[in-house]
């Protein structure tokens, strides 16, 4: 209608992506700092383990003397983790689920009860938990019981 007005003309693909780049940069952020908590929390789980092994040393002697096989010890430690992980993703659910209700309007194309969201991240942290604890059970599984029987 007006000649005199500049016109610009551009792929729609370009347009859509300057329009969606925020929320790229966005999620990529998010994502990276999932990646370090997860990392953090395996960290975490990892310690815990450890620590119950090295509290337990004579304990671990004392079964293992008494007939305990490397495999029972084992299976001690990563039960004591799993127990330990399923009380917390519990919580852990219960509060996902109170804060899905808040949080609605930011969820893009997500229920606030996802069940497959939901699902994802119990077996992910659950596999977190038990790929943290079979070091330090292996660990623990390899105590000599006479060394743990004297150290004092």
């Amino acid at each position: 209608m007006d000649g005199n007005l500049p016109v610009s003309v551009r792929p729609m693909t370009e347009i859509l992506r300057e329009n969606t780049l925020q929320w790229a940069i966005s999620s990529l952020f998010l994502a990276i700092l999932g990646a370090a908590a997860l990392f953090l929390a395996s960290l975490g789980v990892y310690g815990v383990v450890s620590y119950s092994v090295a509290q337990r040393r004579r304990e671990i002697g004392l079964r293992m003397a008494l007939g305990a096989t490397d495999v029972n010890i084992r299976h001690v430690f990563l039960r004591e983790a799993l127990k330990l992980a399923g009380l917390g993703l519990g919580i852990g659910l219960l509060l996902a689920l109170a804060a899905g209700k808040a949080m609605t309007a930011a969820l893009f194309e997500v229920g606030s009860f996802d069940p497959v969201t939901l699902g994802g991240v119990v077996v992910l942290f659950g596999g977190v938990v038990l790929a943290a604890s079979v070091v330090p059970a292996r660990r623990a599984s390899r105590v000599d019981p006479l060394t743990a029987l004297r150290s004092e």
